[in-house]
């Protein structure tokens, strides 16, 4: 059995494995993130839609205050 002295980390209980090296290979089977372009596209185009109405919205809380 190996050692935190020998690999760095602790081993895992009944096992010679590194828990690091467990994790690793986890990580290397996982898929990666999925993240729609289209998404990404719709989401900048609401942020500038609400962005260009924020002089409009400027101009009519002045005339409301008025």
């Amino acid at each position: 059995m190996t050692t935190l002295a020998t690999h760095g980390a602790a081993t895992l209980p009944g096992f010679d494995l590194n828990p690091r090296d467990v994790l690793a290979a986890i990580r290397r089977r996982m898929p990666t993130p999925l993240v729609a372009p289209q998404l990404i596209s719709a989401s900048l185009h609401v942020a500038t839609f609400a962005v260009s109405l924020l002089p409009s919205a400027a101009i009519a809380g002045m005339f409301i205050l008025r």
